[in-house]
């Protein structure tokens, strides 16, 4: 495998962990949101 296959790789590894990450983020505030709006 050269570099550039090896960084292409590496790129759509990232992109994966990281829309995982955002997509967890998000759902924790919404789960936070909806909490509070149940306890006002």
């Amino acid at each position: 495998m050269d570099l550039r296959e090896e960084h292409g790789t590496t790129l759509i590894e990232f992109t994966l962990v990281a829309v995982a990450f955002v997509l967890l983020l998000v759902g924790i505030l919404e789960f936070g949101l909806a909490f509070r709006d149940r306890l006002t």
